[in-house]
């Protein structure tokens, strides 16, 4: 039960850190959030005072269901881009974040009828009657 805890506690802390790799002045990041996963490069700019990120997100997924006398098709693509700056104002002991996040995020919901007749919420309608 002890190593349960400890796994799942380090899984925990791995995905919520996010992962980084620092070569030179340069470190790379991967982390999983709510816009899906991210790609993440910082650089330092002025030593233990700013530095400066840029970040990427990418997420796609496409949900289909039938039911009512309908199909529904659904499409969540996630897609940003964020430029930030950090300083650090007393050497590393916290920072004070700034940016801009380029929003491309959308979402798309088709419902189209399948038979006679089709039911939301309770209604029902002829299929011919269905206007966007």
């Amino acid at each position: 039960m002890k190593t349960l805890r400890l796994m799942i506690m380090m899984v925990a802390s791995l995905m919520l850190a996010g992962s980084y790799a620092q070569a030179g002045d340069y470190a790379v990041g991967v982390k999983v959030g709510t816009l899906g996963p991210s790609l993440e490069v910082t650089t330092n700019i002025v030593p233990m005072f700013l530095n400066a990120r840029i970040q990427g997100n990418k997420y796609s997924t496409e949900f289909t269901s039938e039911g009512d006398g309908l199909t529904n098709n659904a499409t969540l693509d996630l897609s940003s881009l964020a430029l930030i700056a950090d300083v650090y104002p007393f050497a590393g002991k916290f920072r004070l974040s700034a940016g801009a996040y380029l929003n491309g995020n959308t979402m798309s919901l088709v419902a189209t009828p399948t038979g006679g007749t089709f039911n939301i919420g309770g209604f029902s309608a002829p299929a011919g009657s269905a206007a966007v």
